[in-house]
């Protein structure tokens, strides 16, 4: 008798959920890429000695870049910097105000920049793949 009393509602469950109307997904709102380089961009880079090697890049529309780096040893170290930006036929080129060191990213997308080496070649790590920085479309709002 339990038996019956438990398949029946099963059953009973069954029917009523699969009968339900299924309502159509709503469209998802449309999310345009932004004209030019100002924006903010994150990747990764090789450093010597580090077990990883984050970036972040807010562009303005002046030329300036605001770096925050995430550098993982045997604990976290965080670095902010300025530098300044130009975009020169489809590379990014930063160079930092308190060094001679310069950075340059090759666009392979509309949204993704591949770190080049000293010899303008793209940078590969132990595995192959490339450091690659991306195009944020849009902040998590915090």
């Amino acid at each position: 008798m339990k038996k019956i009393f438990f398949y029946s509602i099963v059953s009973l469950l069954f029917f009523a959920c699969s009968s339900e109307e299924k309502q159509p997904l709503p469209d998802l709102p449309k999310i345009e890429k932004p004209k030019g380089v100002v924006g903010l961009y994150a990747g990764r880079l090789p450093l010597e000695n580090a077990k990883a090697h984050q970036i972040q890049l807010q562009l303005d529309s002046i030329g300036n870049a605001f770096l925050t780096e995430r550098i993982l040893y045997d604990s976290l170290e965080t670095r902010l910097d300025t530098l300044t930006y130009q975009d020169s036929s489809s590379v990014l080129i930063f160079k930092f105000k308190s060094s001679a060191k310069v950075w340059k990213f090759k666009q392979t997308s509309d949204l993704q920049y591949v770190f080049l080496n000293p010899t303008g070649e793209p940078f590969l790590d132990a595995d192959s793949n490339f450091y690659t920085l991306f195009r944020m479309l849009k902040t998590v709002e915090k």
